[in-house]
Protein backbone atom coordinates (compact mmCIF):
# COMPACT_ATOMS: atom_id res chain seq x y z
CA UNK A 1 0.00 0.00 0.00
CA UNK A 2 0.87 3.82 -0.46
CA UNK A 3 -0.37 5.10 2.47
CA UNK A 4 2.53 6.90 3.45
CA UNK A 5 3.58 8.44 0.38
CA UNK A 6 0.05 9.55 -0.19
CA UNK A 7 -0.31 12.29 2.61
CA UNK A 8 3.41 13.23 3.57
CA UNK A 9 3.15 16.60 1.49
CA UNK A 10 -0.47 16.70 1.11
CA UNK A 11 -1.09 20.35 2.88
CA UNK A 12 1.04 21.55 0.59
CA UNK A 13 -0.71 22.63 -2.27
CA UNK A 14 -1.10 25.92 -1.93
CA UNK A 15 2.60 27.00 -2.89
CA UNK A 16 2.57 26.09 -6.35
CA UNK A 17 0.07 29.68 -6.47
CA UNK A 18 1.42 31.85 -3.53
CA UNK A 19 3.80 33.28 -6.04
CA UNK A 20 1.22 33.99 -8.61
CA UNK A 21 -1.45 35.62 -5.65
CA UNK A 22 1.58 37.37 -4.44
CA UNK A 23 2.34 39.25 -7.89
CA UNK A 24 -1.31 39.72 -8.40
CA UNK A 25 -1.92 41.33 -5.31
CA UNK A 26 1.44 44.09 -5.47
CA UNK A 27 0.11 45.45 -8.55
CA UNK A 28 -3.41 45.26 -7.44
CA UNK A 29 -1.96 47.54 -4.08
CA UNK A 30 -0.49 50.15 -6.94
CA UNK A 31 -3.99 50.20 -8.90
CA UNK A 32 -6.02 51.11 -5.69
CA UNK A 33 -3.46 53.66 -4.48
CA UNK A 34 -3.49 55.47 -7.46
CA UNK A 35 -7.43 55.43 -8.77
CA UNK A 36 -9.36 55.72 -5.25
CA UNK A 37 -11.14 58.88 -5.30
CA UNK A 38 -12.04 59.35 -1.96
CA UNK A 39 -12.34 57.82 1.56
CA UNK A 40 -15.81 56.21 2.18
CA UNK A 41 -17.25 57.55 5.09
CA UNK A 42 -17.55 55.09 8.38
CA UNK A 43 -21.17 53.56 8.05
CA UNK A 44 -21.67 54.17 4.53
CA UNK A 45 -24.18 51.95 1.94
CA UNK A 46 -23.35 51.73 -1.25
CA UNK A 47 -25.71 50.51 -4.20
CA UNK A 48 -24.29 48.62 -7.32
CA UNK A 49 -26.93 48.00 -10.03
CA UNK A 50 -26.61 46.76 -13.94
CA UNK A 51 -28.78 49.69 -14.51
CA UNK A 52 -26.75 52.18 -12.55
CA UNK A 53 -24.11 54.37 -13.56
CA UNK A 54 -20.17 55.01 -12.04
CA UNK A 55 -20.45 58.48 -12.25
CA UNK A 56 -23.40 58.72 -9.88
CA UNK A 57 -22.96 58.52 -5.84
CA UNK A 58 -23.66 55.23 -5.11
CA UNK A 59 -25.53 55.97 -2.07
CA UNK A 60 -29.08 54.91 -2.76
CA UNK A 61 -30.55 52.13 -4.98
CA UNK A 62 -31.85 55.51 -7.52
CA UNK A 63 -27.90 56.64 -7.26
CA UNK A 64 -26.46 53.20 -7.67
CA UNK A 65 -23.01 52.20 -9.32
CA UNK A 66 -22.83 50.31 -12.25
CA UNK A 67 -19.30 48.18 -12.08
CA UNK A 68 -16.94 46.25 -9.92
CA UNK A 69 -14.23 48.45 -10.97
CA UNK A 70 -15.98 51.33 -9.35
CA UNK A 71 -16.70 49.54 -6.36
CA UNK A 72 -12.43 48.93 -6.61
CA UNK A 73 -11.81 52.76 -6.82
CA UNK A 74 -13.05 53.35 -3.21
CA UNK A 75 -11.13 52.65 0.05
CA UNK A 76 -13.88 51.49 2.23
CA UNK A 77 -14.22 51.71 6.10
CA UNK A 78 -15.56 49.79 9.21
CA UNK A 79 -19.21 49.58 8.85
CA UNK A 80 -19.32 50.10 5.22
CA UNK A 81 -21.47 48.02 3.17
CA UNK A 82 -21.57 47.23 -0.81
CA UNK A 83 -25.02 45.91 -2.13
CA UNK A 84 -25.40 44.27 -5.50
CA UNK A 85 -28.65 44.43 -7.04
CA UNK A 86 -30.22 40.64 -6.61
CA UNK A 87 -30.49 39.23 -10.29
CA UNK A 88 -27.70 41.09 -11.51
CA UNK A 89 -23.98 39.85 -12.84
CA UNK A 90 -21.58 41.76 -12.28
CA UNK A 91 -17.83 40.84 -14.32
CA UNK A 92 -14.62 41.46 -12.61
CA UNK A 93 -13.25 40.92 -8.94
CA UNK A 94 -13.57 42.91 -5.54
CA UNK A 95 -10.56 43.29 -3.96
CA UNK A 96 -9.53 44.52 -0.06
CA UNK A 97 -6.16 45.71 0.45
CA UNK A 98 -3.59 46.47 3.12
CA UNK A 99 -5.08 48.62 5.37
CA UNK A 100 -9.07 48.04 4.29
CA UNK A 101 -10.07 46.29 6.89
CA UNK A 102 -13.60 46.33 9.16
CA UNK A 103 -13.98 45.33 12.77
CA UNK A 104 -16.12 42.60 14.05
CA UNK A 105 -18.62 45.01 15.45
CA UNK A 106 -17.98 47.17 12.51
CA UNK A 107 -17.33 44.63 9.53
CA UNK A 108 -17.06 45.82 5.78
CA UNK A 109 -20.07 44.30 4.37
CA UNK A 110 -20.50 42.69 1.02
CA UNK A 111 -24.27 41.79 -0.15
CA UNK A 112 -27.18 41.48 -2.18
CA UNK A 113 -30.27 43.95 -2.35
CA UNK A 114 -33.83 43.33 -3.96
CA UNK A 115 -34.73 40.33 -4.49
CA UNK A 116 -32.51 37.07 -5.08
CA UNK A 117 -28.64 36.81 -5.28
CA UNK A 118 -26.59 39.06 -6.96
CA UNK A 119 -24.02 36.86 -8.97
CA UNK A 120 -20.04 37.81 -9.12
CA UNK A 121 -18.43 36.48 -12.45
CA UNK A 122 -15.28 36.53 -12.70
CA UNK A 123 -14.60 35.42 -16.49
CA UNK A 124 -10.23 35.44 -16.37
CA UNK A 125 -8.00 33.93 -13.79
CA UNK A 126 -8.71 36.04 -10.85
CA UNK A 127 -10.57 35.81 -7.58
CA UNK A 128 -14.23 36.29 -7.15
CA UNK A 129 -13.36 38.60 -3.76
CA UNK A 130 -9.67 38.91 -2.34
CA UNK A 131 -8.71 40.19 0.99
CA UNK A 132 -4.63 40.94 0.84
CA UNK A 133 -3.85 41.60 4.47
CA UNK A 134 -7.65 42.63 5.21
CA UNK A 135 -9.93 41.34 7.37
CA UNK A 136 -13.21 42.40 9.61
CA UNK A 137 -15.54 41.52 6.24
CA UNK A 138 -18.87 39.90 6.05
CA UNK A 139 -19.67 38.23 2.99
CA UNK A 140 -23.80 37.15 2.41
CA UNK A 141 -26.08 36.18 0.13
CA UNK A 142 -24.11 36.20 -3.28
CA UNK A 143 -23.30 33.44 -5.95
CA UNK A 144 -20.20 33.80 -7.43
CA UNK A 145 -19.34 32.13 -10.48
CA UNK A 146 -16.07 31.93 -12.17
CA UNK A 147 -14.90 30.28 -15.73
CA UNK A 148 -14.79 27.06 -14.80
CA UNK A 149 -12.75 24.37 -12.82
CA UNK A 150 -9.12 24.02 -14.50
CA UNK A 151 -9.06 27.22 -16.28
CA UNK A 152 -9.21 29.79 -13.20
CA UNK A 153 -6.98 29.95 -11.30
CA UNK A 154 -8.39 32.02 -8.50
CA UNK A 155 -10.52 31.13 -5.78
CA UNK A 156 -13.94 31.77 -5.52
CA UNK A 157 -13.66 34.19 -2.21
CA UNK A 158 -9.30 34.53 -1.13
CA UNK A 159 -8.45 35.43 2.24
CA UNK A 160 -4.33 35.94 2.38
CA UNK A 161 -1.89 37.17 4.94
CA UNK A 162 1.13 37.90 4.30
CA UNK A 163 1.60 40.74 7.01
CA UNK A 164 5.61 40.54 8.44
CA UNK A 165 4.89 41.40 11.61
CA UNK A 166 2.89 37.51 12.78
CA UNK A 167 -0.07 39.23 12.33
CA UNK A 168 -3.63 37.69 13.11
CA UNK A 169 -6.04 39.38 11.08
CA UNK A 170 -9.56 39.49 12.98
CA UNK A 171 -12.85 38.68 11.90
CA UNK A 172 -14.28 37.30 8.56
CA UNK A 173 -17.82 36.29 8.01
CA UNK A 174 -19.04 34.25 5.35
CA UNK A 175 -23.01 32.91 4.95
CA UNK A 176 -24.96 32.14 2.09
CA UNK A 177 -22.73 31.95 -0.42
CA UNK A 178 -22.11 29.97 -3.36
CA UNK A 179 -18.85 29.91 -5.23
CA UNK A 180 -17.98 27.45 -8.33
CA UNK A 181 -15.90 27.28 -11.31
CA UNK A 182 -12.70 28.28 -9.60
CA UNK A 183 -9.51 26.52 -8.42
CA UNK A 184 -10.73 26.83 -5.02
CA UNK A 185 -14.09 27.68 -3.53
CA UNK A 186 -13.12 29.33 -0.27
CA UNK A 187 -9.19 29.65 0.42
CA UNK A 188 -7.83 31.15 3.73
CA UNK A 189 -4.27 31.46 5.16
CA UNK A 190 -0.65 32.65 5.76
CA UNK A 191 2.33 33.26 3.68
CA UNK A 192 4.78 34.35 6.00
CA UNK A 193 5.79 33.39 9.94
CA UNK A 194 2.56 33.24 12.28
CA UNK A 195 0.42 35.91 10.46
CA UNK A 196 -3.20 34.27 9.09
CA UNK A 197 -6.79 34.93 10.51
CA UNK A 198 -8.72 34.25 13.29
CA UNK A 199 -12.49 34.41 13.97
CA UNK A 200 -14.11 33.21 11.21
CA UNK A 201 -17.14 32.06 10.67
CA UNK A 202 -18.57 29.90 7.04
CA UNK A 203 -22.58 29.08 7.40
CA UNK A 204 -24.68 27.75 5.03
CA UNK A 205 -22.67 28.50 2.18
CA UNK A 206 -21.90 25.81 -1.18
CA UNK A 207 -18.77 25.24 -2.74
CA UNK A 208 -18.83 23.18 -5.94
CA UNK A 209 -17.57 22.16 -9.52
CA UNK A 210 -13.71 23.72 -8.03
CA UNK A 211 -10.60 22.37 -8.95
CA UNK A 212 -8.34 21.86 -5.72
CA UNK A 213 -10.95 22.00 -2.94
CA UNK A 214 -14.62 23.28 -1.84
CA UNK A 215 -13.23 24.86 1.12
CA UNK A 216 -9.73 24.84 2.98
CA UNK A 217 -7.13 26.79 4.87
CA UNK A 218 -3.40 26.82 4.79
CA UNK A 219 -0.25 28.03 6.55
CA UNK A 220 3.61 28.07 5.91
CA UNK A 221 5.72 24.61 5.86
CA UNK A 222 4.67 23.15 9.48
CA UNK A 223 7.89 23.28 11.96
CA UNK A 224 6.86 20.80 14.59
CA UNK A 225 9.37 22.75 17.07
CA UNK A 226 7.66 25.46 16.95
CA UNK A 227 4.03 25.49 15.27
CA UNK A 228 2.37 28.52 14.30
CA UNK A 229 -0.95 27.46 13.17
CA UNK A 230 -2.33 30.39 11.74
CA UNK A 231 -5.90 30.05 11.40
CA UNK A 232 -7.58 30.19 14.27
CA UNK A 233 -10.95 29.79 15.88
CA UNK A 234 -12.23 29.24 12.02
CA UNK A 235 -15.91 27.97 12.35
CA UNK A 236 -17.48 26.18 9.15
CA UNK A 237 -21.44 24.95 9.25
CA UNK A 238 -24.10 23.67 7.12
CA UNK A 239 -21.59 23.88 4.36
CA UNK A 240 -22.21 21.58 1.45
CA UNK A 241 -18.72 20.71 -0.60
CA UNK A 242 -19.65 18.49 -3.78
CA UNK A 243 -18.15 17.33 -7.21
CA UNK A 244 -14.73 19.01 -6.54
CA UNK A 245 -13.14 17.08 -8.87
CA UNK A 246 -9.01 17.70 -8.47
CA UNK A 247 -6.90 18.24 -11.18
CA UNK A 248 -5.32 14.87 -13.05
CA UNK A 249 -2.31 16.75 -14.17
CA UNK A 250 -1.27 17.20 -10.49
CA UNK A 251 1.72 14.68 -9.62
CA UNK A 252 3.83 13.42 -7.29
CA UNK A 253 2.64 14.10 -3.38
CA UNK A 254 0.52 17.00 -3.90
CA UNK A 255 -3.29 16.35 -3.36
CA UNK A 256 -6.24 17.80 -5.36
CA UNK A 257 -9.97 17.22 -4.91
CA UNK A 258 -11.08 17.80 -1.50
CA UNK A 259 -14.33 18.54 0.08
CA UNK A 260 -13.48 20.52 3.42
CA UNK A 261 -9.93 20.76 4.77
CA UNK A 262 -8.52 22.81 7.92
CA UNK A 263 -4.67 23.61 7.38
CA UNK A 264 -2.57 24.89 10.01
CA UNK A 265 -5.80 25.38 11.95
CA UNK A 266 -5.85 25.76 16.23
CA UNK A 267 -9.51 25.65 18.04
CA UNK A 268 -11.33 25.01 14.98
CA UNK A 269 -14.81 23.42 13.81
CA UNK A 270 -16.07 21.59 10.88
CA UNK A 271 -19.92 21.33 12.23
CA UNK A 272 -23.18 19.51 10.45
CA UNK A 273 -21.92 19.68 6.78
CA UNK A 274 -21.63 17.62 3.92
CA UNK A 275 -19.08 16.74 1.44
CA UNK A 276 -19.52 14.28 -1.64
CA UNK A 277 -18.43 13.17 -4.96
CA UNK A 278 -14.70 14.85 -4.74
CA UNK A 279 -11.74 13.59 -5.79
CA UNK A 280 -12.43 11.78 -8.89
CA UNK A 281 -9.55 13.39 -11.04
CA UNK A 282 -6.90 13.07 -8.72
CA UNK A 283 -4.35 10.72 -9.76
CA UNK A 284 -1.14 11.59 -7.90
CA UNK A 285 0.58 10.06 -4.46
CA UNK A 286 -1.84 12.12 -2.27
CA UNK A 287 -5.82 12.79 -3.44
CA UNK A 288 -8.40 13.47 -1.91
CA UNK A 289 -10.54 13.48 0.87
CA UNK A 290 -14.44 14.47 1.65
CA UNK A 291 -13.85 16.26 5.41
CA UNK A 292 -9.90 16.61 6.99
CA UNK A 293 -7.56 18.17 9.00
CA UNK A 294 -4.22 18.67 8.90
CA UNK A 295 -1.09 20.29 10.75
CA UNK A 296 -3.98 21.72 13.54
CA UNK A 297 -4.59 21.08 16.88
CA UNK A 298 -7.47 21.21 18.74
CA UNK A 299 -9.88 20.86 16.35
CA UNK A 300 -13.27 19.01 16.06
CA UNK A 301 -15.10 17.59 12.91
CA UNK A 302 -18.67 16.47 14.26
CA UNK A 303 -22.13 15.91 13.26
CA UNK A 304 -21.09 15.56 9.50
CA UNK A 305 -21.54 13.22 6.38
CA UNK A 306 -18.96 12.51 3.78
CA UNK A 307 -19.87 10.21 1.37
CA UNK A 308 -18.89 8.66 -2.43
CA UNK A 309 -16.02 10.69 -2.45
CA UNK A 310 -13.65 9.07 -4.69
CA UNK A 311 -10.06 8.43 -6.42
CA UNK A 312 -8.69 8.54 -9.85
CA UNK A 313 -4.80 7.03 -8.44
CA UNK A 314 -4.34 4.29 -5.57
CA UNK A 315 -5.00 6.84 -2.81
CA UNK A 316 -7.26 7.87 -0.56
CA UNK A 317 -10.90 9.35 -1.44
CA UNK A 318 -11.68 9.16 2.35
CA UNK A 319 -14.58 10.51 4.19
CA UNK A 320 -12.43 11.94 6.98
CA UNK A 321 -8.95 12.06 7.91
CA UNK A 322 -6.85 13.50 10.73
CA UNK A 323 -3.96 13.89 8.82
CA UNK A 324 -0.07 14.65 9.45
CA UNK A 325 1.12 16.64 12.58
CA UNK A 326 -2.87 17.07 14.12
CA UNK A 327 -3.12 16.97 17.87
CA UNK A 328 -5.63 16.69 20.68
CA UNK A 329 -8.16 17.14 17.74
CA UNK A 330 -11.69 14.93 17.22
CA UNK A 331 -13.72 13.56 14.76
CA UNK A 332 -17.43 12.38 16.19
CA UNK A 333 -20.80 12.03 15.56
CA UNK A 334 -20.33 11.50 11.94
CA UNK A 335 -21.55 9.43 9.14
CA UNK A 336 -19.66 8.07 6.20
CA UNK A 337 -20.14 6.01 3.77
CA UNK A 338 -19.30 4.87 0.52
CA UNK A 339 -16.11 6.68 -0.23
CA UNK A 340 -13.11 4.89 -2.29
CA UNK A 341 -11.16 5.38 0.87
CA UNK A 342 -11.31 4.78 4.63
CA UNK A 343 -14.25 6.22 6.13
CA UNK A 344 -12.28 7.53 9.19
CA UNK A 345 -8.44 7.57 8.71
CA UNK A 346 -5.89 8.87 11.02
CA UNK A 347 -2.49 9.59 9.51
CA UNK A 348 0.94 10.11 11.36
CA UNK A 349 4.12 11.48 9.32
CA UNK A 350 6.77 9.58 10.40
CA UNK A 351 9.31 12.11 10.68
CA UNK A 352 8.39 13.79 13.57
CA UNK A 353 5.63 13.26 17.06
CA UNK A 354 3.69 15.96 16.38
CA UNK A 355 0.38 13.23 15.29
CA UNK A 356 -0.82 12.50 18.93
CA UNK A 357 -3.50 12.45 21.57
CA UNK A 358 -6.36 12.50 18.81
CA UNK A 359 -10.20 10.94 18.88
CA UNK A 360 -12.34 9.22 16.89
CA UNK A 361 -15.60 8.18 18.19
CA UNK A 362 -19.33 7.52 18.40
CA UNK A 363 -19.24 7.63 14.15
CA UNK A 364 -20.80 5.22 11.86
CA UNK A 365 -19.29 3.73 8.29
CA UNK A 366 -21.20 2.14 6.39
CA UNK A 367 -19.30 0.62 3.07
CA UNK A 368 -16.41 2.34 3.20
CA UNK A 369 -13.39 1.28 1.29
CA UNK A 370 -14.81 0.19 -1.91
CA UNK A 371 -11.06 1.04 -3.58
CA UNK A 372 -7.11 -0.10 -2.88
CA UNK A 373 -7.57 -2.43 0.04
CA UNK A 374 -8.34 0.26 3.08
CA UNK A 375 -9.93 -0.25 6.51
CA UNK A 376 -12.76 1.66 6.95
CA UNK A 377 -10.78 2.56 10.07
CA UNK A 378 -7.28 3.20 9.49
CA UNK A 379 -4.50 4.03 11.17
CA UNK A 380 -1.13 4.61 9.47
CA UNK A 381 1.90 6.26 10.57
CA UNK A 382 3.89 7.69 13.85
CA UNK A 383 0.31 7.69 15.83
CA UNK A 384 0.60 8.19 19.10
CA UNK A 385 -1.59 7.98 21.91
CA UNK A 386 -4.73 7.76 19.97
CA UNK A 387 -8.31 6.98 21.41
CA UNK A 388 -10.73 5.14 18.95
CA UNK A 389 -13.70 4.13 20.45
CA UNK A 390 -17.74 3.26 20.07
CA UNK A 391 -17.99 3.86 16.65
CA UNK A 392 -19.96 1.24 14.60
CA UNK A 393 -18.55 -0.44 11.39
CA UNK A 394 -20.12 -2.15 8.79
CA UNK A 395 -18.62 -3.26 5.66
CA UNK A 396 -19.15 -5.84 2.21
CA UNK A 397 -17.00 -7.29 -0.01
CA UNK A 398 -16.10 -4.92 -2.80
CA UNK A 399 -15.01 -5.81 -6.41
CA UNK A 400 -11.07 -5.10 -6.63
CA UNK A 401 -10.61 -4.40 -3.49
CA UNK A 402 -10.13 -5.59 -0.12
CA UNK A 403 -11.49 -3.63 2.42
CA UNK A 404 -11.69 -4.66 5.79
CA UNK A 405 -13.82 -3.08 9.07
CA UNK A 406 -10.18 -1.75 10.86
CA UNK A 407 -6.41 -1.71 10.02
CA UNK A 408 -3.69 -0.37 11.44
CA UNK A 409 0.11 0.14 10.58
CA UNK A 410 1.70 1.90 13.96
CA UNK A 411 5.36 3.32 14.17
CA UNK A 412 4.31 5.54 16.87
CA UNK A 413 5.86 4.88 20.55
CA UNK A 414 2.61 5.45 22.00
CA UNK A 415 -0.54 3.29 22.94
CA UNK A 416 -3.47 4.17 21.07
CA UNK A 417 -6.63 2.40 22.58
CA UNK A 418 -9.36 0.68 20.50
CA UNK A 419 -12.52 0.06 22.39
CA UNK A 420 -16.05 -0.36 22.40
CA UNK A 421 -16.49 -0.31 18.70
CA UNK A 422 -18.62 -2.83 16.85
CA UNK A 423 -17.01 -4.64 13.28
CA UNK A 424 -19.24 -5.93 11.30
CA UNK A 425 -17.24 -7.31 8.39
CA UNK A 426 -19.54 -9.62 5.99
CA UNK A 427 -18.55 -11.56 3.09
CA UNK A 428 -15.59 -13.01 4.03
CA UNK A 429 -13.43 -9.67 4.59
CA UNK A 430 -11.56 -8.56 7.57
CA UNK A 431 -12.77 -6.95 10.84
CA UNK A 432 -8.93 -6.41 12.23
CA UNK A 433 -6.02 -6.10 10.15
CA UNK A 434 -2.66 -5.27 12.04
CA UNK A 435 0.52 -5.53 9.88
CA UNK A 436 3.80 -4.14 10.01
CA UNK A 437 6.15 -3.41 13.26
CA UNK A 438 2.50 -3.09 15.63
CA UNK A 439 2.96 -4.75 18.94
CA UNK A 440 0.91 -4.66 22.14
CA UNK A 441 2.68 -1.32 23.63
CA UNK A 442 1.37 0.80 20.00
CA UNK A 443 -2.61 -0.46 19.98
CA UNK A 444 -4.49 -2.26 22.20
CA UNK A 445 -7.89 -3.75 21.90
CA UNK A 446 -10.23 -4.05 24.35
CA UNK A 447 -14.24 -4.73 24.68
CA UNK A 448 -15.46 -4.56 20.76
CA UNK A 449 -17.57 -6.81 18.92
CA UNK A 450 -16.46 -8.53 15.56
CA UNK A 451 -19.08 -9.91 13.84
CA UNK A 452 -17.79 -11.96 12.31
CA UNK A 453 -14.35 -12.94 13.47
CA UNK A 454 -11.13 -12.78 11.94
CA UNK A 455 -8.00 -11.27 12.83
CA UNK A 456 -4.45 -10.64 10.46
CA UNK A 457 -1.86 -9.55 12.71
CA UNK A 458 1.56 -9.27 11.80
CA UNK A 459 2.09 -12.21 9.00
CA UNK A 460 -0.68 -14.73 10.83
CA UNK A 461 -4.23 -14.81 10.91
CA UNK A 462 -6.54 -16.04 13.63
CA UNK A 463 -10.07 -17.04 13.18
CA UNK A 464 -11.05 -17.36 16.52
CA UNK A 465 -11.18 -14.31 19.42
CA UNK A 466 -9.72 -16.70 21.80
CA UNK A 467 -6.76 -17.87 19.73
CA UNK A 468 -6.30 -14.05 19.08
CA UNK A 469 -6.32 -13.26 22.83
CA UNK A 470 -3.82 -15.94 23.72
CA UNK A 471 -1.23 -15.03 21.19
CA UNK A 472 -1.19 -11.15 21.50
CA UNK A 473 -3.44 -10.31 24.93
CA UNK A 474 -5.74 -8.04 23.40
CA UNK A 475 -9.60 -8.69 24.26
CA UNK A 476 -8.58 -8.66 28.07
CA UNK A 477 -8.70 -6.10 31.21
CA UNK A 478 -6.85 -7.34 34.00
CA UNK A 479 -6.30 -10.13 33.27
CA UNK A 480 -9.89 -10.97 32.15
CA UNK A 481 -11.21 -12.21 28.48
CA UNK A 482 -13.62 -9.92 27.20
CA UNK A 483 -14.85 -8.51 23.76
CA UNK A 484 -17.65 -10.21 21.91
CA UNK A 485 -18.18 -11.86 18.82
CA UNK A 486 -21.99 -11.70 19.04
CA UNK A 487 -24.41 -10.29 15.75
CA UNK A 488 -25.18 -6.85 17.35
CA UNK A 489 -28.20 -6.76 16.23
CA UNK A 490 -28.76 -3.60 15.05
CA UNK A 491 -32.28 -2.56 13.07
CA UNK A 492 -30.88 -2.32 10.00
CA UNK A 493 -27.35 -2.42 9.19
CA UNK A 494 -26.07 -1.98 5.86
CA UNK A 495 -29.10 0.26 5.11
CA UNK A 496 -28.36 3.52 6.25
CA UNK A 497 -27.92 5.10 2.93
CA UNK A 498 -27.67 8.78 2.34
CA UNK A 499 -29.62 10.82 4.50
CA UNK A 500 -30.70 14.72 4.10
CA UNK A 501 -27.95 17.00 5.15
CA UNK A 502 -24.68 16.56 7.15
CA UNK A 503 -26.43 15.13 10.49
CA UNK A 504 -29.76 13.78 11.01
CA UNK A 505 -30.08 10.84 13.63
CA UNK A 506 -34.46 10.42 12.46
CA UNK A 507 -32.94 9.37 8.96
CA UNK A 508 -30.15 7.21 10.62
CA UNK A 509 -32.05 4.64 12.35
CA UNK A 510 -29.90 1.77 11.01
CA UNK A 511 -27.58 1.40 13.05
CA UNK A 512 -29.29 1.85 16.79
CA UNK A 513 -29.66 -1.50 18.24
CA UNK A 514 -33.11 -3.90 18.03
CA UNK A 515 -34.31 -5.39 21.19
CA UNK A 516 -32.52 -8.17 22.82
CA UNK A 517 -29.20 -6.95 21.40
CA UNK A 518 -26.44 -7.93 23.06
CA UNK A 519 -24.21 -4.97 23.03
CA UNK A 520 -27.02 -2.93 25.43
CA UNK A 521 -24.65 -2.12 28.54
CA UNK A 522 -21.96 -4.72 27.50
CA UNK A 523 -18.83 -2.35 26.75
CA UNK A 524 -16.36 -0.65 29.54
CA UNK A 525 -16.98 2.63 30.89
CA UNK A 526 -14.56 4.52 30.01
CA UNK A 527 -15.08 7.31 32.69
CA UNK A 528 -15.44 5.00 35.37
CA UNK A 529 -12.16 2.55 34.58
CA UNK A 530 -9.90 5.13 32.80
CA UNK A 531 -11.03 8.43 34.03
CA UNK A 532 -11.62 9.27 30.14
CA UNK A 533 -14.09 12.00 29.14
CA UNK A 534 -16.40 10.68 26.43
CA UNK A 535 -18.14 14.07 25.16
CA UNK A 536 -21.25 13.31 27.29
CA UNK A 537 -23.88 11.98 24.44
CA UNK A 538 -23.84 9.30 21.30
CA UNK A 539 -24.29 9.74 17.92
CA UNK A 540 -28.18 10.63 18.62
CA UNK A 541 -27.12 12.63 21.00
CA UNK A 542 -28.25 9.83 23.74
CA UNK A 543 -26.95 10.46 27.16
CA UNK A 544 -24.42 7.88 27.85
CA UNK A 545 -23.56 6.61 31.21
CA UNK A 546 -20.65 7.80 33.48
CA UNK A 547 -21.04 4.74 36.31
CA UNK A 548 -22.31 1.48 34.64
CA UNK A 549 -21.42 -0.39 31.28
CA UNK A 550 -21.50 1.64 28.36
CA UNK A 551 -22.78 0.09 24.92
CA UNK A 552 -21.07 -1.04 22.63
CA UNK A 553 -20.81 1.11 18.91
CA UNK A 554 -22.26 4.39 18.00
CA UNK A 555 -25.56 4.51 19.84
CA UNK A 556 -26.29 3.77 23.79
Amino acid sequence: MLIKVKLNSKGFVHHIFLPIIVIALIALVGIRVMTASHAAQIGTTYYVSSTGKDSNNGTSPSTSWQTIARVNSVHFNPGDSILFNGGDTFSGQIYFVPGESGTSTSPINISSYGTGKAVLSETGTNNGILAYDAAGISISNLNIVGSGAGNDTGSGLNFYNDDSNNTILNYVSVNNVTANGFKNGFLMGGGNGGSGFSNVTVNNSTFHDNQIAGLQTYGPTFNPASPTYVNQNVNVSKVTAYNNYGDSSITGTTWSGSGIVLGNSKNSKIYQSLAYNNGANCKSNACAVGIWAYDSTGDTIEYNQSYSNHTGGKVDGDGFDLDQNTSNSFIEYNYSHDNDGSGYLVFGESSNEAHKGNTIRFNISQNDARKNSYGAIELYGNVSGDSIYNNTVYITPSNGAKPSSFEAYLTGSGLTNVRNNILIATGGTYPVIVTGSTTTSTINFQSNDYYTFTAYWGTKTYNTISSWRSATGQEKLNGVSIGLTSNPKLNNAGGGGTIAGGYSPTQLTAYQPASGSPIKNSGINLTSVFGTNIGGVDYYKVTVPTTKGLSIGAAE
